[in-house]
């Protein structure tokens, strides 16, 4: 698991809980059972986290190549990388169609990461990850 998504998410709960402990305190002080706890102190406080771990979920299934390409042997359940690859033979390179087709895959990780842009920069700097 060295290396995962999985390996970022503890770090990440792990690095947003440093106040945790004195607040689940009080919430059971004034009555909150486990459930409601979780729900009103640990999800609220680790909101920034979860749209970050969405992109870096998204970007490495998105660029995922070998597992599919093992997988997959219809052409509809190709990746686009084991697509572009296909663009690559011994004999020819498309070249132009690979980089039009490139360019094009690129589009939907530049809007997820538009749209969940300023989460991504709040989720990693609530993890102290410091690049």
């Amino acid at each position: 698991m060295a290396g995962s998504v999985w390996n970022s998410l503890v770090v990440g709960v792990l690095g947003s809980a440093g106040q945790l402990p004195v607040c689940s305190l009080a919430a059971r002080t004034e009555g909150l059972g486990s459930w409601g706890t979780h729900w009103r102190i640990v999800v609220p406080n680790s909101r920034g986290f979860f749209p970050a771990i969405a992109v870096i979920t998204f970007i490495t299934n998105w660029n995922a190549f070998l597992w599919p390409l093992v997988i997959g042997q219809d052409q509809s359940s190709w990746t686009v990388q084991v697509a572009l690859s296909t663009f690559t033979t011994d004999q020819t390179v498309n070249i132009h169609e690979l980089f039009l087709t490139a360019t094009v895959s690129i589009l939907p990780l530049g809007l997820v990461f538009l749209f969940l842009q300023r989460y991504l920069a709040e989720g990693v700097a609530r993890t102290g990850i410091k690049a």
